[in-house]
């Protein structure tokens, strides 16, 4: 009786573990889409998250924007492991070099200092470019134009969330619009620069889904790439793709299949018209805030 009772009470405790395991990787699996909706809600549907309120200044909206991707919780997340790293290999070129090689170390402990110290140096030059970088949700434009500049692009743009007909393609990451920009999962693409567009598909056997991608071509020959979301096998692939495209077509934007080499030379030949329009303008940075600002429509119909 005794055992029972025991056994019992084991399977108990057993079951509660694999259901507070199973709540934590649900929860896990759920909360980063479910905040990151919530703020791109907050962050593009607000009118003027510029203005200040109560004589305290608040979060421009690409400031706002980037947190739909956590940018800056994964800066400081980086920021943190790096300072670690730098500060176990300064202590180990302390204890190592200064005090004149004469502390004893095992294989394992040399082996795992030097993979930090190594670590340490090879990344310093990449995590101070990611972690100098403005506003990674602006890819492309965030290496050409200043922290200011990217603000004002946003100034007075009123979004709105894109519903479509298809519930399955409702389930995407939320996509928002305005006159001059998408925001797509947490990705903004000015539509002023945007002139073709092509939709990957790739499937995912383990999950059964299969995850679309968006790519664009700017008219300076740059690509931004972003994920749409993704669909069930069974779902009608041909109708979700086809709303997608008429979708993309009423934002001006052309949606084909470059196929296999098609893509760098739709790149090349846009780099080269792009390299020919307003030579008045000499930097880069002068050159794409027009662009920005002002009709492209004629120069996009010329370059296709």
């Amino acid at each position: 009786m005794i055992y029972y009772k025991a056994a019992f009470r084991a399977g108990i405790i057993l079951l509660c573990m694999f259901a507070v395991i199973t709540a934590i990787l649900v929860i896990c699996a759920w909360l980063p889409s479910f905040i990151s909706g919530k703020i791109g809600r907050r962050a593009l549907v607000d009118p003027e998250p510029w203005a200040e309120r109560s004589g305290r200044r608040r979060k421009t909206r690409m400031e706002q924007i980037e947190w739909i991707r956590f940018y800056p919780l994964k800066k400081l997340i980086l920021a943190l492991l790096w300072l670690l790293c730098a500060v176990v290999s300064a202590r180990a070129f302390q204890v190592y070099v200064l005090a004149g090689m004469l502390v004893v170390w095992d294989a394992e402990d040399i082996g795992f200092t030097l993979f930090i110290c190594l670590l340490t140096a090879a990344s310093s030059v990449p995590v101070a470019r990611y972690l100098l970088l403005q506003y990674h949700s602006m890819p492309r434009l965030n290496r050409i134009l200043s922290k200011k500049e990217m603000d004002g692009l946003m100034e007075r743009e009123h979004f709105q969330r894109v519903q479509f007909s298809n519930e399955a393609l409702n389930r995407f990451h939320p996509i928002y619009r305005s006159m001059n920009w998408l925001v797509v999962d947490g990705t903004a693409i000015s539509k002023r620069l945007a002139v073709i567009a092509q939709l990957n598909c790739h499937f995912h056997r383990h999950h059964g889904l299969r995850y679309v991608w968006l790519e664009v071509y700017y008219l300076n020959g740059r690509k931004v790439k972003t994920k749409l979301g993704n669909w069930s096998v069974r779902s009608g692939e041909r109708e979700n793709r086809k709303a997608l495209e008429n979708f993309l077509a009423g934002e001006n934007l052309r949606v084909e299949d470059f196929g296999p080499g098609g893509e760098k030379r739709l790149l090349d030949h846009i780099a080269e018209q792009y390299g020919r329009l307003l030579p008045e303008l000499k930097t880069e940075s002068e050159k794409i805030l027009y662009l920005l600002k002002n009709d492209t429509t004629e120069i996009k119909e010329h370059i296709l």
